[in-house]
């Protein structure tokens, strides 16, 4: 039983026939195939010609952030102390956070500030008067513009100017007052 053969009869249809049809069937799928090859190549185009104006849209979009705590306005950073101290003590402050006292430069600049701080109390800015230049500067060494403010020509160096009720008032640098560090917003 183990050596025995065994044969049968199988009828296959003629190959001409099947060949045609497997090839016809062949030819449909990859026609379909094709078209829907073509749809999708379309659409990862359009897709990433979207992305592309996106990509360009939000990169000439230039945002300016400034640090936790700060108020940002015209495109600079803007903090406040809760505490008093002399006007030394704040400039040093505002320097230990890579900024330095407020210097108001134009009347928006004014304006923003009168707004901010609202009458509440005087504000040491960076104004103070330099007896060897005999003349008032601000932090960095910049002249103050007298059209902003009205204050005397002369003074001594013991002068430093706090804001309050869109004023610059002169004070003792001795005196104790809150103040304003300011710096450029970083731009990302």
């Amino acid at each position: 039983m183990a050596d025995e053969l065994f044969y049968a009869d199988l009828h296959l249809p003629s190959q001409p026939n099947s060949e045609r049809q497997l090839h016809s069937a062949d030819h449909f799928n990859a026609f379909e195939g094709s078209c829907r090859h073509k749809a999708a190549l379309w659409i990862g185009w359009a897709g990433n010609i979207i992305l592309l104006v996106t990509v360009i849209v939000l990169g000439s979009t230039k945002c300016k952030l400034c640090p936790m705590g700060w108020v940002p306005q015209r495109g600079k950073c803007y903090w406040f102390s809760k505490e008093k101290n002399k006007w030394t003590v704040a400039r040093d402050h505002c320097s230990s956070k890579e900024a330095q006292m407020l210097m108001i430069q134009d009347l928006e600049e004014k304006e923003v500030t009168r707004t901010i701080i609202q009458g509440t109390s005087r504000f040491w800015t960076g104004l103070h008067f330099s007896a060897s230049r005999k003349q008032w500067i601000w932090v960095d060494d910049s002249l103050f513009d007298q059209t902003l403010f009205s204050l005397p020509l002369r003074a001594d160096g013991t002068q430093c100017g706090a804001f309050k009720d869109d004023q610059i008032r002169l004070e003792l640098c001795s005196d104790e007052f809150k103040w304003i560090c300011e710096k450029e917003a970083v731009l990302i």
